[in-house]
């Protein structure tokens, strides 16, 4: 500092600084780094290896997988005779009887010629992908079959030889689902299976393995014979469905929390005064990372990580 006549304080230019020099930001910043590194390990050395601990619970693990299935369906297109105006009499939809009036071409009835769902679009793979050709099906050959997909819908005017509307048989409903050769060699024919559409709250929907075809370049089919008709499918010919192949229920924790000991395999549980105990467990199933097991009660406090406690048995 620096004193004038007036004995007014002025700070030295010398020492006044807009800006940190150079060396002494590079040595702010290295100090910033060190004590940051040395919050993360310490971090990891108080927190990671700390024993995770869960309550064992009562659950369900699903064996299976999210897929797409084809819909395939006993169905039949019927096209118009002659052109002209149309007027409907029936709701797409609706499941219909032998000889109901379906509609009109210029005055004219049109009756249904068979019974059961109509609707009035097709997605001309009616003839193609039928429950008739589902024994020489392969992966190779559906996808030839679904690359001649084009939609047809009627319209207030229609010309001869236009398609006009369809029927589909509601007691007969099948899947076919393309998958690995890994997966595909754990199921059998007639096994029973399930299937669920979530973006129509369908539930879980029964079905019957009625074919796996042989694998073509590691992949294969498995053919589904579902037990009932799913209404809000009758337009549809791929869906986004869980397929299913067992529910597990029981006992579940995550498969880490299993170990070997001189005893025998099984978990560590910590008592109410916090000690652990190691207990024998048999393991029921086992899906992914989860295992449905035996030999313990719900409620108790399993540790998921046993590893983190270098755990020995006298």
């Amino acid at each position: 500092m620096k004193k004038d006549k007036n004995n007014v304080l002025y700070l030295d230019k010398k020492t006044y600084r807009g800006n940190l020099p150079f060396k002494r930001k590079k040595k702010v910043i290295f100090i910033f780094l060190f004590s940051l590194l040395f919050i993360i390990a310490g971090y990891i050395i108080l927190f990671s290896n700390r024993p995770e601990i869960i309550e064992s619970s009562y659950g369900d693990v699903i064996d299976g997988f999210s897929t797409k299935a084809i819909i395939v369906r006993n169905e039949k297109t019927f096209n118009a005779r002659d052109s002209g105006q149309l007027e409907f009499k029936q709701e797409a939809g609706k499941r219909i009887a032998y000889g109901a009036e379906v509609l009109k071409i210029n005055g004219r009835n049109i009756y249904s010629q068979k019974p059961g769902i109509i609707s009035f679009f097709s997605d001309g793979l009616e003839e193609h992908l039928n429950p008739e050709i589902l024994d020489n099906l392969t992966s190779d050959n559906l996808e030839d079959i679904m690359q001649k997909k084009n939609s047809f819908s009627t319209g207030s005017h229609i010309n001869k030889g236009d398609f006009l509307y369809r029927i589909i048989d509601n007691f007969q409903l099948y899947l076919v689902i393309q998958t690995s050769r890994e997966e595909a060699e754990r199921y059998f024919i007639n096994e029973v299976v399930f299937v669920e559409d979530n973006n129509i709250d369908s539930h879980l929907i029964r079905g019957t393995i009625k074919k796996i075809s042989p694998v073509v370049n590691g992949k294969a089919l498995i053919v589904v014979s579902l037990h009932r008709f799913i209404n809000k499918w009758f337009e549809r010919r791929e869906v986004e469905v869980e397929f299913i192949k067992n529910i597990h229920r029981g006992i579940v924790i995550p498969q880490s929390a299993v170990f070997n000991q001189p005893s025998g395999r099984g978990i560590l549980v910590q008592n109410d005064s916090g000690q652990y105990n190691f207990k024998q467990i048999n393991i029921e199933q086992r899906v992914g990372s989860t295992v449905v097991v035996s030999g313990i009660e719900a409620g108790e406090r399993v540790v998921a990580n046993p590893e983190v406690l270098d755990f020995q048995e006298n």
